[in-house]
Parts: structure tokens; sequence; C-alpha cells
């Protein structure tokens, strides 16, 4: 398999990589100037674009070869990005332009969803494909359009896709400001944590099954064990508590628990109390299923991390 990559610097892109080359893949990166890498692999080659407009994409790779179109390239994910017109033109529009990229060259296109592309559940139960789709979050409702307009083009152009809804993806390499590495950087030193209550229930997914999701649902498209275009979750079924979490992952890291300071942050605001996943139809779809439980995945995550 020949991969183009959107998103390669990334946090799952960098782990997604690393698995591709390491099977003997090749990745083609689409990498902004400033984005920064380290793979020194005679497999890898990097194209750096500013422009991600459709006749430049097709000016860029006019003479490149690939036959799977990788999209994990996103805006707004820290939640203090929310520029509108970035999330209209990389979460809406680029992806419906990269499944017109696919067409040409004949490929096949994953996408990267999110969890944010559900509306609130009105109960807690697992959050199915079918489900409401966000319409008012500028975030959710930008990745859902997107992957609504992919799917769409996919099916007019006939191009095998599959638009992957992840859930809370934790692993190494994860930004700063979020729970796993403030509880790793914690660990080597004596101050109280602030925390929210912990109440929140979410769908936690280590950075290895995600990847493992992208590489099956490739396999599965460019052998033809699955076509068409469609939508499924990436998820692990289980509801665990953001507290539940922070203990097993402060035990794991020998943090005395009278430093953790739950209650010490507020919740944010509008936030979701319950993010849980269905995965039956990736299941049915794909033959995918999480390998990691939270231990096993934390387990992993923090000797990547260490």
């Amino acid at each position: 398999m020949r991969a183009l990559v959107t998103g390669a610097s990334g946090f799952v892109g960098r782990h997604l990589v690393k698995s591709l080359l390491n099977e003997g893949h090749g990745v083609i990166a689409l990498l902004r100037p400033q984005s920064c890498t380290t793979f020194q692999n005679e497999n890898f080659q990097r194209i750096d674009i500013d422009d991600w407009s459709e006749d430049a994409l097709k000016h860029k790779l006019e003479e490149k070869d690939f036959d799977a179109v990788i999209h994990l390239a996103a805006s707004g994910v820290d939640p203090s990005d929310r520029a509108l017109q970035t999330l209209h033109e990389i979460n809406t529009k680029l992806p419906a332009t990269l499944v017109s990229l696919a067409a040409l060259r004949k490929a096949v296109m994953i996408g990267a969803g999110s969890s944010a592309e559900y509306h609130t559940p009105s109960a807690e139960t697992p959050l199915k494909e079918n489900d409401r789709l966000e319409d008012e979050a500028s975030y959710g409702t930008s990745k859902a359009q997107g992957g609504a307009e992919a799917i769409e083009a996919a099916v007019t152009q006939n191009v095998p896709m599959r638009h992957l809804r992840f859930f809370h993806i934790y692993g190494a390499g994860e930004a700063p400001h979020r729970l796993l590495p403030t509880l790793i950087h914690h660990a080597k030193t004596t101050e109280r944590i602030a925390l929210s209550e912990g109440s929140q229930q979410r769908d936690f997914l280590y950075v290895g099954d995600a990847v493992s999701a992208i590489i099956t649902a490739c396999h599965a498209l460019l052998s033809k064990k699955a076509s068409g275009g469609r939508a499924v979750n990436v998820c692990t079924g289980q509801a665990t508590t953001v507290r539940a979490f922070t203990l097993t992952a402060t035990r794991l890291l020998n943090i005395d628990t009278a430093r953790l300071g739950f209650g010490d942050l507020p919740l944010r605001p509008q936030e979701n109390s319950y993010v849980v996943g269905d995965p039956a139809e990736i299941g049915f779809d794909l033959g995918w299923r999480a390998a990691y439980d939270l231990e096993a995945g934390l387990q992993a995550a923090l000797k990547d991390s260490i």
C-alpha cells in the first residue's frame, strides 16, 4: 500500500505513519511548511503545501502514485481554536476534495471523524451511527458536515470510503493540555493536581487501536472485502468516568491520591456528561474491535511517554 496522509505530524498521524512504515508501506505526507517530522525512511516522502484547494492539490500530486488517501488533518481539535473560516476549509470542504483526488487515482479513502459529530445524547445509551448529528457547536458541526459531504462524494464518484468517528483517543504524544500528559507532568512534582469532579463518562480509546482501525479499513477497502461509503464508530463501547481514568493512570504513575484535587476545576460549559459509542457497526462492517482495555492501554501509553 502507498498512502497519501494528511495530518501526519499530529498526535494520531505520527503513530499511523510509524506503523505504516514499520509494515513496509509507502507514505506521502501532505504537511504545512511549518510542521515538523522526524521520519527517516526511504518509503516516506514529505510534500509541503499551504493551499488546500483542489487545483493546488492536483498540481502538487500530479506525478505521485498512491492507492489510499487517509485524511487526519483537522482544525479546532484544541477547544481554544474555533476560527470558523478554517473550520469550514479544513473540516467541511477538504474531505470531499480529497475524495475527488482519490477518484482520479482509483484509490480508497479514509476520513477521520469524531464523537463530537454527535448531538448531545438524550439518554445514557451508546451512540449509534444513525443518531442525531451535531448542528449547534461549531467544531462538531463542521466535522459532521464534512463527513457527510465526503460520503456523498464517495458514493457519487464510486470511491470506496469509510468515515471513522473516533471517540476519546489517548496515548503518547497527546497535546500537553490534555489529561494524561497533565498527570505525567505532575508525576514529577509534589503539587496538588487541579481536576474537575471527574463524573463525565467517556469511551477512552488507546491510540494504537485507533491506528489499527485505520489500517484495517484501508486493507478491507483495497481488498474489496468492504465497499461503498459510510460512517462507522471507532470505540470500545465501555463507559469510563474521567475519575476512574485518572485513578488508574495515577496508580500506574505512583502518584499519591491525596494530591488529586477532584472538583478544583469546573466542568467546561455545556460539556456532555455521557459520550460513549456503540462499536457493533465497525465490527460487522470491518471485523475490527479494540484490543486494549483501559489498564493495558494506559500501560502502553506510559511506556511510550516516559
